[in-house]
């Protein structure tokens, strides 16, 4: 408070720089009454829970609200000061910072702006942003402008007049940068578009391109958990291209509006889609291909071990077959013949796996293992 009471306002040395700084304090102090109400809720909020510190929280805020009104009054009373024992200088001073900022902005819209890539782009809608926030800022500028000509009834006739006049052609100019201001940005985000579109063109072929060696890998396993453990890996890159396919379908959208809206070449916009479109019916393909692979040797491998099973059984009975043991007593004899008969009867059964095993070796015939296989049916 003691900082903005006191000082000499007859000092008119920098008078714009002052009376800027003023106008940046008094935003501040505006922006920071939030911070006050803030304060008062949490004042609150502690009064509702211990009501036995109402009266000191009441006594702290009507403290702090008192100290900030004093600072509020003593900043506008300043400001209101410093205007009047300048106002004609600060006045034109205003027009003319605005008249240096508004041509600086033509000039900034006179220069066509060809960003060649994503990032160039982005970059100039920084600036774009930028240039639309200072408007803001500029704004509440002018229309000041136009109390303090009407401030200067006092002065000389010709001179009221005169700022008038000044006030309403700073406002003129103001006004026509909207609309140019408004198509720079337009452009800026066609250009965008087109840049995003080829720079999403390119990380998607990056993502299929990562994504082909797993699908068109030529290992099918050779053992039955190894084609298991490749037939999870398969399905988990099925999985991922589904749920990227909207993706992929979100830019070929995206490039066909470019064309429809002849936003850029037609021919160059078909070609890229054509690329990413026909990359990914080729990674599909591969992993459909893949799969059918993999449950082929998937079957081979059963086929192998189901194979193993059965030659053990075989041999086991074979082992049985060549005993001679024929009994000691009758009684032995007897639990051998009905041993006989049932691992005879098993024989018989077992034919039914034998010829399962048959069937499904000629339905590998045409498999990478078909020769394996069909020599371990033999």
């Amino acid at each position: 408070v003691s900082t903005q009471s006191n000082g000499s306002i007859a000092d008119a040395r920098n008078l714009q720089t002052k009376w800027q700084k003023h106008q940046a304090f008094e935003a501040e102090i505006r922006a920071n009454k939030a911070r006050i109400d803030a304060l008062q809720e949490k004042a609150d909020a502690i009064v509702n829970e211990r009501r036995d510190s109402a009266d000191m929280m009441n006594e702290e805020m009507d403290r702090v609200r008192a100290e900030f009104d004093n600072l509020e009054a003593a900043t506008k009373d300043k400001g209101q000061k410093l205007f009047d024992a300048n106002k004609e200088t600060l006045f034109n001073q205003t027009v003319d910072d605005l008249d240096t900022w508004m041509a600086d902005i033509e000039k900034q819209l006179t220069v066509e702006s060809s960003p060649s890539n994503l990032t160039s782009v982005n970059l100039e809608l920084q600036r774009q942003k930028l240039i639309e926030d200072q408007l803001v800022v500029r704004q509440h500028q002018v229309s000041e402008l136009q109390s303090q000509a009407h401030v200067l009834d006092d002065l000389d006739e010709e001179v009221c007049v005169q700022a008038v006049n000044k006030s309403q052609d700073v406002e003129s100019k103001f006004v026509q940068l909207d609309d140019p201001l408004k198509e720079r940005r337009r452009k800026l985000e066609e250009k965008l578009r087109i840049h995003q579109f080829f720079r999403d063109v390119d990380d998607e072929l990056l993502w299929i391109e990562e994504k082909k060696p797993l699908a068109e890998s030529a290992d099918v396993g050779d053992s039955l958990l190894g084609v298991q453990r490749l037939q999870n890996k398969n399905n988990n890159l099925h999985n991922d291209i589904e749920c990227h396919e909207p993706r992929i379908n979100a830019v070929c959208d995206d490039g066909r509006q470019l064309a429809e809206e002849n936003l850029c070449d037609p021919e160059t916009v078909d070609a890229k889609i054509f690329q990413l479109e026909d990359a990914w019916k080729g990674l599909v393909d591969s992993s459909n291909d893949r799969g059918n692979r993999l449950e082929k040797s998937y079957y081979a491998q059963t086929y192998f071990e189901d194979a193993n099973e059965a030659e053990q059984w075989m041999s086991e009975m074979e082992l049985y077959f060549m005993s001679d043991e024929r009994g000691r007593d009758e009684q032995s004899c007897q639990t051998l013949i009905k041993k006989q008969s049932h691992q005879e009867r098993s024989v018989e059964d077992f034919a039914v796996t034998i010829q399962k095993l048959a069937e499904v070796a000629e339905q590998l015939r045409d498999h990478t293992d078909g020769r394996r296989v069909a020599t371990r049916q033999q």
